[in-house]
């Protein structure tokens, strides 16, 4: 099976959603890379290993003309996931409980192919025939997604897995296996953790992310018969071996060599023969230990310099916040963007073209806006025309932020907005989520998971039937007493949390324009 072992009836993977997954960035990277591939709005997608579906699910919601097959060897699982789509009324997708060795070519052929959190954990013959399923089931131009342990970052985690498995066996259920996993990383964690050693300090450091992590985690990462971390060439060989080959990463920046120091940068170029190589010495550099690779099939042709005429044909989103909002792009001077999720990380820019390109992409965020959009916008702002040169010099910016993690770019884009309307609405997946899932899903396909019960409450509600004065209506009897005697004014507190929820929703994407679901 996907998932062989016994332990995921007794502790079930529970489905996630994976934003690295998404169709969408598949199509976005190797679009980068020259491949002509199908749109997601219109596609085959199977996802081996899909647990209750969840993953699969939001974007068959979100794309409602593409087909969706997922495969799994839990039964419960499948279930559970299939009643979740008939629940939702969903048409274009069906889950199977099913051993991925058995799939043959009545499955058909798809457009990509996702398997995510499978590859490391599953016998060495499963693997050779995920490769070969891949191989077998995918469209001349399709995709695949792989997801794996890798070393050498994994060499350090091993001695986890190593203390976690001995400590634990012979225990008589997987809960109290779980439990002294924890105790004694605990344990060990504790001991250590004065000693000024690299030792020492990776316990200090991966200690209390143990203590975080779910019994689920726990259990399917670190205690599992099979988890076959491996180098990144090692992954190629045998992914060669099934006449497949290499297209990037999901994570499109950690394949850039230049956002290393210029030294380190010219180093890597000159001991590195091809990419291949390149790939494998950042890893060392990075004591990288997770790895979410796309391959195609060997006969594909690849451009690997990539050229900005696919960036020009894509969707832009910039997050970063503009230290001035209110700043004239057309005047001198530069103008300074911030990270919100990390202060230290600003994007600086001069050119009144890329002040105007910046400035309207924070404006909008969490939206996306077709290149060419944005090139009018900007054109028009500055009361300039469009030019193949304006063009040129947009797209280079657009490419060197995408290449350092500062933009996004999309084939894709749902019905986003920003701000919140008089009667506030959720897409109906959102609504389904908060009443009866552990997580929502943005249409960003991001993964939300409320910290409050209230934010389930609110998410809930969200039909477009209803103004935050309803809202604060409906809530306010399910607020605890005691909580409502330390208020002075209950009503303006509780429509405090319900603007902040609403807010925080729609800067995640959860929140759609009137009429849209």
């Amino acid at each position: 099976m996907a998932h062989e072992s016994k332990s995921y009836a007794e502790v079930p993977y529970l489905g996630l959603i994976h934003f690295q997954s998404h169709v969408d960035t598949l199509a976005t990277i190797a679009t980068l890379f020259g491949m002509d591939v199908a749109p997601p709005t219109r596609c085959r997608v199977l996802e081996i290993g899909c647990a209750d579906g969840s993953n699969l699910i939001t974007m068959a919601y979100h794309l409602p003309e593409s087909t969706f097959i997922g495969i799994d060897g839990s039964a419960p699982q499948v279930e559970r996931g299939q009643g979740i789509i008939d629940d939702l009324g969903l048409e274009n997708i069906t889950l199977r409980a099913q051993d991925l060795r058995e799939v043959g070519a009545e499955i058909g052929q798809f457009d990509y192919i996702i398997a995510h959190g499978i590859f490391s954990w599953i016998a060495a013959d499963a693997r050779s025939a995920l490769l070969k399923l891949c191989r077998d089931r995918l469209t001349p131009e399709g995709v695949a997604y792989i997801s794996y342990n890798t070393y050498p970052g994994w060499h350090y985690y091993e001695q986890l897995r190593g203390m976690m498995r001995f400590h634990s066996r012979g225990m008589s259920s997987t809960e109290e296996e779980i439990q002294q996993a924890r105790a004694i990383v605990r344990f060990v964690g504790k001991a250590v953790a004065d000693v000024d050693t690299p030792r020492g300090d990776f316990f200090k450091k991966v200690m209390p992310d143990i203590m975080r992590m779910s019994d689920t985690y726990i259990y399917h990462e670190y205690l599992e018969p099979n988890n076959q971390p491996m180098y990144f060439y090692e992954f190629i060989g045998q992914a060669m071996q099934h006449d497949m080959q290499y297209v990037g990463e999901t994570m499109f920046h950690a394949m850039i060599s230049s956002n290393y120091p210029k030294d380190v940068a010219a180093t890597l170029d000159e001991i590195s023969h091809n990419i291949l190589e390149l790939e494998q010495y950042m890893d060392f550099l990075r004591n990288r230990r997770f790895r979410c690779t796309l391959l195609c099939h060997k006969e594909t042709t690849l451009k690997r310099g990539v050229e900005l005429a696919p960036l020009q044909n894509m969707k832009v989103a910039f997050w970063f916040d503009p230290a001035d909002p209110a700043h004239d792009p057309r005047l001198e001077g530069p103008l300074s963007f911030i990270n919100p999720n990390d202060d230290e990380t600003e994007v600086v820019v001069n050119l009144p073209l890329h002040k105007t390109a910046l400035l309207h992409l924070a404006a909008v965020w969490p939206a996306a806006i077709p290149f060419k959009t944005l090139l009018d916008h900007c054109c028009e702002t500055l009361g300039i025309t469009p030019t193949d040169e304006n063009a040129t010099e947009l797209a280079e910016l657009m490419m060197k932020l995408f290449m350092q993690s500062f933009t996004e770019l999309h084939t894709f884009q749902p019905a986003l907005i920003n701000h919140v309307e008089e009667r506030p609405r959720a897409t109906r997946l959102a609504r389904y989520q908060a009443r009866n899932c552990r997580v929502l899903s943005s249409q960003k396909h991001q993964m939300i998971r409320p910290e409050d019960p209230q934010t389930r409450e609110v998410v809930a509600r969200l039909d477009g039937e209803h103004t935050v004065a309803d809202l604060v209506a409906a809530l306010l009897p399910l607020v605890d007493e005691n909580t409502l005697a330390q208020l002075d004014d209950p009503e303006a507190a509780l429509e405090a949390n319900i603007r902040l929820i609403l807010s925080k929703m729609a800067a995640e994407g959860v929140l759609v324009p009137e009429g849209a679901e």
